[in-house]
């Protein structure tokens, strides 16, 4: 048996009371799952935002990588706090 199929027949011997249990501790690690996808999506965000900042700084002589910068690492921010709030509504 793999993964929700033991969950259920888990859940179909427990008495009511149990079951909710088992059913919001499943809730809670997918919550936790998302939440985690998120501070991942923000970190990988941040480092690939200066890595490229600093890089077209240095081969680039335009004056227009500070605002390239913003708009990439605020979008990256953004579905990061979308996806939070994903986890906050799931919990």
């Amino acid at each position: 048996m793999h993964g929700w199929d033991r969950i259920l027949v888990t859940m179909q011997g427990q008495p009511e009371g149990e079951r909710v249990d088992i059913l919001l501790d499943v809730v809670e690690y997918v919550a936790l799952a998302i939440e985690l996808l998120a501070v991942t999506v923000i970190a990988v965000t941040m480092v690939v935002a200066f890595a490229i900042y600093f890089w077209n700084r240095w081969t680039k002589p335009e004056n227009a990588h500070y605002q390239s910068f913003r708009a990439r690492l605020g979008s990256g921010l953004l579905l990061g706090l979308e996806i939070l709030v994903a986890a906050d509504v799931i919990r």
